[in-house]
């Protein structure tokens, strides 16, 4: 969200949503999203800042994964209303990255490793195919069956791609089931004549998924109908390379876990948070503007960023120990979702024309020299149409990302181009 910024005194600043139009051409959607020290607020800017050096892991997957999987130790005590509906720390992730080199998977090896011995009667499961098998995993009791007690579940899917697969199945009630997951915790199926259901219900979900399979499995229906949106969908790449490996597992956590087991001990009391004055008019002028947004098609994919925002800005402030949501905290949720809403646009905005010219960007970003129009073309092989790469040259160029010299040769002049971060 570039578009606005609101002084907080001696804080942070708060920022609102980049209102960009159907074309799908905004600069987000050529350059990977980066995300905001704002974001890194507190214990888990702490945590990652002593782990960054010795990990492959991208900090916004490890800082969104950490998120989540307090929000679901955390439980179903502390929340937070907005016009009636009640809102909990639960949260859903999918993690997207271009490949396996991305390292989704050691992020939340990372995480799980700072977390799970904070509290070992959570609930961590694998696997999301059914909705049917995610109402077992947390059902209330019913004849025989004393059911489940501690409704705290956490289901990693480490390929996403298969429960996109498994949602189109004819009958499949997943989507459903995840959809009031995250809206009320009362989960249920009306189909079967000897129905579960489940009260209470705290569920979080992590997903990990390649952006190539994304944009395969993810069908419109699901884009459309409140699935999608109920989801941070965070982009992630490799953040350096550690030919042999990192010392993180050389790391002493346990003064961070000793806090986060205060936090544990600060959440388990009932409570509804409510912001502090200065949030409060922070949070007016954002929330306004976030509704003034011009929509595109990612809009359905981000149609819930009030409500992720107010959970994220709770969390903030549960690990802080805080009893009201403060400024800082509100900064935090809001530069979080603004990486979040710049990973969407970037993976889900890119048209053919932005892909090409995103290709010639890295290029011309790799050599400082400059490149001519022959050595462009043959980045495709030849395979690309010229008035394509004219095309991608030009909004490139319209966006302030490359310029072009004509370079005399002593007869007719070469074009070559630049990246206009690399030259002056």
């Amino acid at each position: 969200m570039d578009g606005l910024s609101i002084p907080a005194d001696d804080h942070p600043k708060a920022e609102t949503a980049n209102e960009t139009g159907p074309s799908g051409s905004d600069l987000s959607t050529l350059t990977p999203p980066k995300l905001s020290p704002i974001a890194m607020h507190g214990i888990v800017g702490k945590w990652i800042r002593l782990l960054a050096p010795q990990t492959e892991a991208d900090p916004a997957a490890l800082l969104v994964q950490f998120l989540v999987g307090m929000g679901s130790v955390i439980g179903r005590h502390v929340h937070i209303v907005a016009d009636g509906a009640i809102h909990y720390a639960n949260l859903f992730a999918v993690i997207m990255g271009n490949t396996s080199r991305s390292r989704k998977g050691t992020s939340w090896a990372q995480v799980k490793k700072l977390l799970h011995p904070v509290d070992p009667r959570w609930n961590i499961v694998s696997g999301l195919s059914s909705g049917e098998g995610l109402i077992h995993a947390v059902r209330d009791p019913i004849g025989e069956d004393s059911g489940i007690t501690d409704k705290r579940l956490l289901v990693v899917e480490t390929e996403f791609s298969r429960t996109l697969m498994a949602m189109r199945r004819e009958s499949n009630i997943l989507s459903t089931v995840l959809r009031d997951a995250w809206d009320q915790g009362y989960l249920n199926n009306i189909v079967r004549k000897d129905p579960r259901c489940s009260t209470n219900a705290h569920i979080s979900i992590i997903g990990h998924i390649t952006e190539a399979e994304l944009q395969k499995e993810l069908q419109g229906v699901d884009r459309l109908n409140g699935f999608a949106n109920r989801f941070l969908w965070i982009h992630c790449r490799r953040s350096q390379l550690l030919p042999h490996g990192g010392s993180g597992h050389k790391l002493d956590l346990s003064e961070i876990r000793r806090e986060l087991q205060e936090v544990l001990e600060f959440a388990a009391h009932p409570r509804e948070f409510l912001r502090d004055p200065e949030a409060d008019k922070v949070w007016d002028v954002v929330y306004r503007r976030m509704n003034e947004m011009i929509p595109d098609h990612t809009e359905p994919i981000l149609a819930r960023g009030e409500s992720i925002i107010l959970r994220l800005s709770l969390l903030f402030a549960v690990l802080d120990r805080s009893e009201l949501i403060q400024i800082d905290h509100l900064n935090a949720a809001i530069a979080l979702w603004d990486y979040c809403e710049d990973s969407v646009r970037y993976v889900f905005g890119r048209t053919p024309q932005n892909r090409t010219a995103e290709r010639i960007l890295n290029a011309l970003r790799n050599s400082p020299s400059g490149l001519t129009r022959t050595e462009i073309s043959g980045l495709f092989g030849r395979h690309k149409n010229s008035n394509d790469q004219t095309e991608a040259l030009n909004l490139l160029q319209e966006k302030g990302l490359a310029r072009q010299d004509k370079v005399s040769t002593g007869g007719r002049s070469i074009e070559r181009w630049f990246a206009a971060t690399l030259t002056g």
